[in-house]
């Protein structure tokens, strides 16, 4: 047999820099690592909360529960590998490993923006509908609208991982702490702007529908809550308050970083770097402590939770 006419694609390991830019990684990566575990608890309590009490199974727990698990896949599927980098000094990461972590990068943020959007739709139909909010917003809709949130971004993100699949890679140097589509693109054989235009059609018909769609459902609702009595508007808009905070942490460093580029604005690896951490970190940090602090059923389940554990034997 004829092994001439085979070839084997070597897919070498990504070297990622070693940042001489920050003046002391261990304590940077110390403080993620502070800020991850911050989440996965708060996150976990959120779960946990609304899992074990059954007077929470309404649609806004459970699209919160959904929020915390997207919370814990997105910040998960980059914290090893920034956490190898700054605390380990491990500056290497596979070609499969890289392409993995990628999917999971992408599907985590496309899942967020949906499900923000989500949420939108349900504060919509709970107070410009409100008598037959438990008839529009059933159990079975529920878990549609979140199986079809998980199924729509990883679709989207298998195509962006099957496009990526197999490159030739030329330059195995990352310019972040760990891969994303753009990063890995960048370091491949080929036209870069052909596939990151491919990349930049799906992340802005997502993530920019979705907040056009958040920002016409207040609109609406605003519209609606102004013409209720001043102690229902008041009820009102502190329903939506938690919501608001976690639109404006999710969608604003988004659109500085897109209005920034078409300005011609361009940022240095450290700035590129922390705009990438902090959005990924920063969102999902706030959203258990917005969600924790504002929801007082939530609230009490905690305390009590923390004053049984207190006085137990």
């Amino acid at each position: 047999m004829d092994f001439r006419n085979f070839t084997i694609l070597v897919t070498p390991d990504f070297t990622v820099p070693s940042f001489e830019y920050v003046e002391n990684p261990k304590a940077l990566g110390v403080g993620i690592l502070i800020v991850y575990f911050l989440i996965l608890f708060g996150s976990g309590v959120n779960i946990f909360t609304i899992v074990s009490d059954k007077s929470l199974y309404t649609p806004m727990y459970f699209f919160i529960c959904n929020l915390s698990a997207i919370d814990i896949l997105h910040t998960t599927s980059i914290a090893l590998t920034i956490f190898s980098v700054f605390l380990v000094e491990i500056k290497t990461i596979s070609y499969r490993a890289c392409l993995v972590q990628m999917f999971f990068y992408h599907s985590g943020d496309l899942m967020e923006a949906v499900a923000i959007g989500i949420m939108a739709y349900d504060r919509l139909v709970a107070i410009c509908n409100p008598l037959r909010y438990c008839a529009i917003i059933t159990k079975n809709q529920i878990i549609m609208l979140i199986v079809f949130s998980w199924l729509f971004s990883l679709s989207l993100t298998c195509y962006l991982a099957f496009t990526a699949e197999g490159l030739p890679v030329c330059n195995p140097v990352l310019n972040l702490p760990f891969c994303d589509y753009q990063t890995f693109i960048r370091a491949s054989c080929v036209n870069a702007d052909l596939y990151l235009g491919k990349s930049g059609i799906i992340g802005f018909t997502v993530v920019f529908s979705s907040f056009a769609f958040i920002l016409l459902s207040y609109a609406i609702i605003i519209v609606v809550v102004i013409k209720l009595s001043s102690e229902s508007r008041k009820q009102m808009f502190n329903t939506c308050t938690s919501q608001v905070i976690v639109i404006f942490c999710y969608f604003m460093p988004k659109i500085i970083v897109n209005f920034a580029s078409k300005f011609g604005v361009v940022l240095t690896m450290s700035e590129r770097s922390s705009v990438h951490i902090a959005s990924t970190f920063g969102p999902s940090l706030v959203n258990p402590l917005v969600y924790c602090l504002k929801r007082e059923n939530i609230r009490k389940k905690v305390v009590s939770f923390f004053k049984i554990y207190k006085t137990s034997p």
